[in-house]
């Protein structure tokens, strides 16, 4: 995975899009869920791989794919399909590394989606 995360700029430009037509704060709003949401998917995430539960991995990895997706955080939805992936197996075989690497990343995302509120 690359050191230098970047955001999907046309999915953020299809939100504002959607927001310009609501006239409401979407954005703000989504951003803000996404970055509430995100850290509670990571720790269901690592106790998922402390107990082993490939389930409780694949479900919370399965939802920050999504999310992540939905808000231009490409990078970051792709290590989560990773790990989804890995979840699906009944493994946990080679997780530890995606999630570092997805802990690593939305590090990332979450400073350039803090910027992107910051833009409005």
């Amino acid at each position: 995975m690359s050191d230098k995360i970047k955001l999907d700029t046309k999915a953020l430009d299809e939100l504002r899009d959607l927001q310009r037509e609501t006239g409401s704060d979407l954005l703000q709003r989504l951003l803000q869920s996404y970055l509430n949401t995100t850290p509670r998917l990571l720790e269901d995430i690592r106790k998922g791989m402390a107990s082993q539960n490939t389930n409780a991995v694949y479900e919370s990895a399965h939802s920050l794919k999504s999310s992540s997706a939905y808000v231009g955080a490409t990078a970051l939805s792709e290590l989560a399909q990773q790990l989804e992936a890995i979840g699906l197996t009944g493994s946990l075989q080679g997780a530890e590394a995606v999630v570092q690497e997805l802990e690593t990343a939305y590090q990332q995302v979450d400073a350039l989606l803090r910027a992107e509120m910051e833009r409005g």
